[in-house]
């Protein structure tokens, strides 16, 4: 999502530091796998080692209505990215946005948005063959062109639960299946007790995970620029009902579902770092605390790739028992955009400020 930088994390880490002290904050190309995280957004616990489509457009990454910036340069870049495509073909395409996420750090925000719209007409031009589609393969933004490809070719699937098991065979590697999350919330209209069903379908419990990936970031992305339509009355839209699929979720599903809820108070609020570490020190506690704050961890890397020692200023207020979490949270996104190339712990390198680095070296052990 394109921030705009309208609130400015320097003011928001001002503020989130006068938040813990007045407000005692405590808390407890071609290859089908990578580095661990390095095609997913959240480290899932278990990180161990064709139908025609029917929708068309869509974003599916955190472009908020309360952002018009937001919502015009991924419109921009996506019409870019697609000419690029038409002209010279996917690898271009994906070339092309790689440099651009490198050159203005703005855009990473939207990337992934856009990596999905590059699958879906790379889908169509090769007439629904995933195979084809496939052959040029680059996990820029984290992995996008897979899911748009993915979930294009399940989203118009007569049978959801056969097609889901062939779509990423033979390789079965995670990014493809966190596409199938995407793709099943799509065809069952956001029914999520149908789609976490459909993805426990999956070859196995890194696999489920994966799955579950997809379809959470669908579920708390609030898509409202060019969104599907189907199953919109089903769709989270603020904070308070994500707390409570969250609490209700299953315990392989559980710390994925509150790692993504950051997603939807930076949604409706642009930038405010400060309401959504208040929101995830209010609404959980233990293993759910710890996955929504390195989910506002993974964000801060995400939307400002190119400020990491003021993202690091939040994350060292959030409460001694959470930084660590914020700290991978901010890793874990810092090797997805760089396309598993970087550790997660890399990102520690980027921090000016001696004592936040040594916290931040801690964190990773």
């Amino acid at each position: 999502m394109q921030r705009g930088i309208r609130i400015g994390l320097a003011i928001a880490s001002a503020a989130i530091v006068a938040l813990a002290v007045g407000s005692a904050v405590v808390g407890t190309s071609n290859h089908t796998s990578g580095p661990a995280g390095a095609h997913a957004e959240h480290p899932t616990a278990a990180s161990t080692p064709h139908a025609s489509a029917t929708h068309t457009g869509g974003v599916h990454g955190e472009v908020p209505s309360t952002d018009p910036a937001g919502a015009a340069t991924y419109s921009k870049v996506s019409a870019q990215v697609l000419a690029v495509l038409k002209k010279s073909g996917p690898e271009a395409a994906l070339a092309y946005l790689d440099k651009r996420i490198h050159d203005t750090p703005s855009v990473s925000g939207i990337c992934h948005a856009v990596a999905h719209d590059l699958g879906h007409a790379t889908l169509d031009l090769n007439g629904g063959s995933v195979a084809k589609a496939l052959s040029v393969r680059n996990d820029v933004c984290g992995g996008g062109f897979v899911h748009g490809v993915i979930e294009q070719a399940l989203a118009g699937s007569k049978d959801i639960a056969r097609d889901l098991l062939s779509v990423c065979a033979p390789a079965q590697d995670g990014s493809c299946w966190h596409g199938v999350g995407h793709g099943v919330m799509l065809s069952s209209e956001y029914n999520l007790a149908r789609a976490t069903k459909l993805c426990r379908e999956a070859p196995n419990d890194y696999l489920v995970a994966r799955c579950g990936e997809g379809i959470f970031m669908q579920l708390l992305t609030l898509d409202e620029v060019g969104a599907h339509s189907a199953g919109s009355q089903n769709r989270v839209t603020n904070p308070t009902q994500a707390a409570k699929v969250c609490h209700s979720e299953s315990p392989i599903f559980a710390d994925t579902c509150w790692f993504y809820t950051p997603t939807v108070w930076l949604q409706l609020h642009p930038d405010d770092w400060v309401g959504v570490v208040r929101w995830c020190l209010a609404n959980t506690h233990g293993d759910a605390r710890a996955a929504c704050l390195k989910g506002v961890g993974s964000r801060l890397v995400k939307y400002h790739p190119d400020r990491i020692t003021e993202g690091a200023r939040i994350c060292a207020r959030v409460g001694d028992r959470n930084v660590p979490d914020c700290f991978r949270g901010m890793g874990s996104y810092w090797s997805v955009h760089w396309k598993g190339a970087k550790e997660p712990e890399t990102v520690c390198h980027e921090i000016s400020d001696t004592e936040l680095g040594r916290q931040c070296r801690a964190a990773f052990g």
